[in-house]
């Protein structure tokens, strides 16, 4: 595959993962503003939610010959604040 055959699939499912747990992500981190929360959300965890797709739900994840490219320099960039 030269490109994503199933991105329509993996933003809906993004999308629905942000919904889910925007508000609780945006409390925990004490972000007001939605967008930002947004933001703050896809850079924690998009990484993650790409690599679970990718890796145990896309239909075509055995013959997919870039993901693998994809992944290969990703490092996650989860950041804790302490609550004091």
């Amino acid at each position: 595959m030269e490109r994503c055959e199933h991105l329509r699939e993996f933003l809906d499912l993004e999308v629905d993962v942000i919904k889910r747990h925007l508000d609780e992500h945006k409390w925990f981190r004490h972000i007001i503003d939605e967008n930002d929360g947004v933001k703050d959300f896809i850079k924690s965890y998009g990484w993650l939610i790409r690599e679970m797709y990718c890796s145990a739900i896309c239909a075509d994840r055995d013959k997919c010959g870039w993901k693998d490219e994809m992944f290969k320099d990703q490092k996650p960039t989860i950041i804790v604040k302490h609550i004091s």
